[in-house]
């Protein structure tokens, strides 16, 4: 069995297509089981837990340890995790996950960590202050440094971020694979419209590349052709 760690993720659109989905995926491959582990926060927990079972069936949701100053204490947590799991390998989400998922291959509870990761953390904690507090901030370089050199395989988000771990991180090696970030799976379908109602379609989104734009260009053509859009 494989686990898919993430830490401190709420639900949200992104993490329907870039976790659940991407478990869901995996479980179609028929290789290696892959369990999602999810830790999140105290504080509504019982309906996250209900969200992300509900988009990913047999999906472990924790609680984790209350304020992101003590997040190292979950490492026993997913210790308690891996004991009953026996997984072979961890993919995490993010460097707080991925340093406790090497914790686990350190103590022999795994022996596999791939690091998942979807954005420069280091700089955009530093440039957005992702949680304001600056020990955090400042620890979180070291983290992706880590994260990065430190685990069996990486997935990075583009070939542009590998270029990043490259030049800040120092990263040589080649054990990496890059999945883009693409749209979720998961359309919502809507009764058609009365014949006097409109419809009216709006991107909410940013003009970089990373956005898929063909992808999103097919999808809103198809959406387009529905009566009464706009």
């Amino acid at each position: 069995m494989i686990l898919y760690l993430t830490h401190n993720d709420q639900p949200s659109g992104v993490y329907w297509s870039q976790v659940a989905g991407v478990v869901n995926h995996l479980n179609t491959l028929g290789e290696h089981p892959v369990k999602l582990v999810a830790l999140v926060s105290a504080r509504g927990f019982f309906s996250a837990r209900r969200a992300i079972r509900a988009r990913c069936a047999g999906a472990w949701v924790l609680p984790m340890v209350p304020t992101p100053q003590r997040w190292k204490w979950n490492t026993r947590l997913l210790a308690a995790v891996c004991r009953w799991l026996r997984p072979s390998g961890l993919i995490c989400r993010g460097p707080f996950a991925t340093w406790m998922a090497l914790r686990m291959r350190d103590r022999g509870l795994t022996r596999k960590v791939c690091f998942d990761g979807r954005g420069a953390y280091a700089a955009e904690w530093q440039e957005y202050r992702v949680v304001d507090d600056q020990r955090l901030i400042d620890a979180m370089p070291a983290l992706e440094r880590e994260a990065v050199n430190a685990t069996d395989h990486r997935i990075a988000v583009s070939e542009a971020l590998v270029a990043h771990w490259r030049e800040r991180y120092a990263y040589s090696g080649t054990a990496h694979t890059v999945i883009p970030c693409t749209l979720n799976a998961m359309t919502a379908l809507v009764p058609a419209p009365a014949p006097a109602e409109r419809v009216r379609f709006v991107y909410s989104g940013s003009a970089a590349g990373w956005q898929s734009f063909p992808l999103v260009e097919r999808l809103v053509a198809e959406l387009m052709q529905q009566p009464g859009a706009e």
